[in-house]
């Protein structure tokens, strides 16, 4: 069901005439309903993702900077009943400085984080 309601709001968007839009004031730049459709379906973007919060473990220390550019996946699927989701991920490797709140010690580390390399949506599982 997920998937065919996705197939025909795809297609109705992509089939869809050209409506006429209102006149917008002069020198605003107005986004066509394409452009805006196809900026926020699902796709990868970058995002800037806390330390913390791929590492949980690691509340004990805090990291310079407290976030990272990842590369992760995010938008609309056109569906409340589908999410946007990894299909294929790569790990990326960054050196930040770790620092013990309670005394002087500090020192640079290698951290792995997981990008997303591409992205679909896929029906939701259900929550209990």
């Amino acid at each position: 069901l997920c998937w065919s309601v996705l197939m025909f709001c795809s297609r109705s968007v992509m089939e869809s005439p050209d409506l006429t839009a209102p006149e917008p004031p002069a020198g605003h730049l107005v986004l066509n309903f394409q452009e805006v459709w196809h900026r926020s379906f699902c796709r990868t973007i970058e995002k800037l993702v806390e330390v913390v919060q791929e590492y949980p473990g690691e509340v004990e220390h805090i990291y310079s900077p407290s976030c990272v550019p990842l590369v992760r996946c995010a938008g609309c699927c056109g569906d409340d009943n589908m999410e946007c989701h990894p299909t294929h991920t790569s790990n990326v490797t960054m050196l930040l400085l770790k620092i013990k709140p309670a005394g002087p010690d500090q020192e640079y580390v290698e951290m792995t984080f997981v990008e997303h390399q591409t992205c679909e949506c896929r029906c939701q599982v259900p929550r209990r």
